[in-house]
């Protein structure tokens, strides 16, 4: 052992008159050990709480999407092939509108509608998964006397208080032309299937139909839209940019980055503000190091004469402290 890493461990240890200084020494340590502890929790919570969020999001909704401005999307096989870059693992078809839906059991509730593929739409999100009573593919094949199928949310059939089997009014603000009037349009369906994604929006006012029936619902010629999952989430910006440039500019593309921007600078300025916060208790305690370290270098200016007279050169007095 060198004589700087001696006597530093003696001056960390020492006794009598130095006493206090060891106790300083010893606070301040703990002092340390204390503010960094809080920091690397505040980090892991919020870092586990931002990775919670944004798989539950993109689990319930997809990578990319992409919209045909002017119209619907026509030739289905024809649009998914053009989106199936490389980077892309699944695309499918889906059509988006509001409705208000209601049971023998509630009031009117608001719902978001989605048209979709059960055959695809596994592709895209974690639906498939997700089902907890109930079968998707009960949306299609319908038997002729059937009403048509709906697919709710968790929370959402809770609310309407009903259960798969049940039957439920829905109302769309397409409205129905008479020649003296015009009425929304309702249609009962009945509940095929209970989804729990574990994400408040979808669960509270998610409802899912078939593609047919959504266009025939919502008075639309084909799908609005293609949704698109990815080999790596991450990569939804510079995919986003490369299907821009090649699909033209009659295309509209838009990432999960962009439709969650908000949520996220929020979620990051917290998680950057929240350890500054907690890192003044690291510097409180660097600075009881320091003041300990003064204290410890006015109380040893004979030690550190006598060492200097023995031949000790400056650096060495300078490791002693930096060692402690």
């Amino acid at each position: 052992m060198s004589f700087e890493w001696f006597i530093a461990r003696r001056y960390l240890t020492a006794r009598r008159r130095q006493a206090f200084i060891s106790l300083i020494s010893a606070v301040s340590i703990v002092g340390v050990g204390v503010g960094v502890m809080a920091v690397i929790i505040a980090l892991a919570l919020m870092t586990g709480m931002q990775g919670e969020l944004r798989d539950r999001i993109v689990g319930s909704e997809a990578h990319v999407y992409v919209y045909k401005l002017g119209g619907p999307f026509t030739d289905i096989d024809a649009e998914l092939k053009r989106v199936m870059i490389p980077g892309v693992a699944g695309a499918a078809p889906a059509i988006r509108g509001l409705g208000l839906v209601t049971s023998s059991r509630s009031n009117a509730t608001p719902v978001d509608l989605k048209g979709i593929d059960p055959a695809r739409e596994s592709n895209v999100t974690e639906i498939g998964t997700s089902v907890v009573k109930g079968r998707l593919d009960a949306l299609v094949n319908r038997p002729p006397e059937a009403l048509d199928g709906i697919v709710l949310g968790h929370d959402l059939a809770q609310n309407l208080g009903v259960t798969v089997g049940d039957s439920v009014t829905l109302m769309t603000p397409q409205a129905v032309v008479m020649p003296t009037y015009a009425t929304p349009r309702l249609r009962r369906f009945q509940v095929v299937a209970i989804v729990k994604f574990g994400f408040y929006q979808i669960d509270t006012s998610g409802g899912f139909i078939s593609i047919e029936t959504a266009a025939s619902l919502l008075g639309k010629d084909g799908p609005d839209l293609m949704q698109l999952r990815l080999d790596n989430l991450d990569d939804a910006p510079a995919i986003g940019q490369r299907l821009k440039d090649q699909l033209g500019p009659q295309y509209q593309v838009q990432d999960w980055t962009e439709l969650n921007r908000e949520l996220y600078t929020a979620l990051w300025h917290e998680k950057v503000g929240l350890p500054l916060a907690i890192g003044l208790i690291v510097l409180v305690a660097a600075l009881n190091i320091v003041a300990s370290l003064v204290l410890l270098v006015m109380e040893k200016n004979r030690d550190i004469a006598i060492l200097r007279t023995m031949g000790a050169p400056a650096a060495a007095i300078r490791r002693i402290f930096v060692y402690q």
